[in-house]
Formats: structure tokens, sequence, C-alpha cells
């Protein structure tokens, strides 16, 4: 009997499209689960403009998903009070109502010295800033019944063990290759995925990079 494709929907912004972070997961599972990512994102919005909108929540109602990912604007988790909370927990809720397993992006912490950190409410400093974003998703989770994928935390175990390793694109916030490598390795890892029997490396990754990145999740 042939096995069912794994089906993913990820609702975010930059965060999930830099490299086609969704399509890098999918390309790891290859050879091991059967998979379909798919996402609904669009540049700098939040989770109230894809609730109210666009068309991510007729996407989650209307589509065969196993697993429906949330990722809210990186720096909302921080100040934007109970919106997070709000509809974060409206695609939960839509998630759960369609069979399907919600996951909660936690996303990463800014590059240290990144001009956010002028801002009292960021933290100030990427430990910080990361500890903030982590306890929100972790009261959402709560909050919600949906499980947090710690992309945030995987990167900063590469930051403190491997500083030479650019995670960061030029900006100093969104994802360079290796970055979006690390997060796609970090969601596949969770959808069951064996990193150690994958030797999936997209164009222009150094192969010893992505290994002690997959080595790393």
């Amino acid at each position: 009997m042939a096995q069912r494709v794994l089906r993913v929907l990820f609702i975010g912004n930059s965060y999930t499209f830099y490299h086609e972070m969704p399509k890098l997961v999918q390309s790891l599972a290859q050879g091991q689960i059967p998979m379909e990512c798919e996402y609904s994102a669009r540049g700098g919005v939040d989770l109230r403009l894809h609730w109210r909108k666009m068309k991510s929540r007729k996407r989650v109602e209307e589509g065969d998903w196993n697993h429906v990912v949330v990722q809210e604007r990186s720096s909302d988790p921080l100040h934007s009070g109970l919106k997070f909370y709000w509809y974060g927990l409206r695609f939960v809720r839509a998630a759960h109502r369609i069979g399907a397993k919600p996951l909660l992006f936690q996303t990463w912490p800014r590059k240290a010295g990144h001009e956010l950190y002028q801002s009292a409410w960021s933290g100030e400093n990427p430990e910080r800033m990361l500890e903030k974003i982590s306890s929100a998703y972790q009261k959402l989770a709560a909050m919600s019944d949906a499980s947090v994928i710690p992309v945030g935390e995987k990167w900063w175990k590469v930051l403190q063990h491997f500083p030479g390793i650019e995670l960061y694109d030029e900006d100093g916030h969104h994802a360079s290759l290796a970055g979006a490598y690390l997060t796609a390795c970090t969601f596949a890892q969770a959808f069951g995925v064996d990193l150690k029997q994958t030797d999936f490396v997209p164009k222009d990754l150094n192969p010893e990079l992505a290994r002690c990145l997959r080595d790393s999740v």
C-alpha cells in the first residue's frame, strides 16, 4: 500500500518564504516521507492580515492538511499585546476544526547590533529577544493545544557553537540560505524525517556546511 502524502500548509511572511523554505522541507523528506508543502505568505504581513484580508483562512478551511504551520510577523510577539494571541488562536482553532495538527513557528532573534535593539521592548539583545519570543509562543501553545517548533532555539545553538556560520541575510534579520536550510531541517525533523539519512543539499550551499547544520538540529 502506498504511503499517504503528508500535506503541510505554512502561513507566514518572508521568514517563511525566503529561499522557498517549505520546498526545502519537502526536498529533505524525499525518499523517507511523501510530503507536499505549500505556503500562504507575503512580505511583512501579520496574522491579522492573513485572517481578515488574505486567502489564508480559506486555504486552511478548504484544504486537506495534516499540519498547519503558523508564523507571526517576527517582532509582533514582543509588543503587539493581545493581537498575537487573538489571531494565533483563530488559526490554531481553524486547523483543529479540519483535523490538522497546528504548529507554531518560533522565529529567531535579530542579529547582534541590529537597529531593532534600540527599542526597549525588543529585549535589547539577541538572547533576551529570543527569550521573549519563546515565552510568547509557549504561552500561545498552552492556550491553544498547539506545538511549538523551536526554530529560534536551533538558530541560537548554531550561533553559539559555530559563530563563523552566517545564518542571516545582509539585513541582519532575514535568513541566508544556510539559515533557511537550518529552519527547514528543524521542521523536517519535527515531521519525522531522519536527518542522518538525507543527503539533500540546495544549490549554492556547501555540502559540509549543510551536514553541520543537519547535525545541529
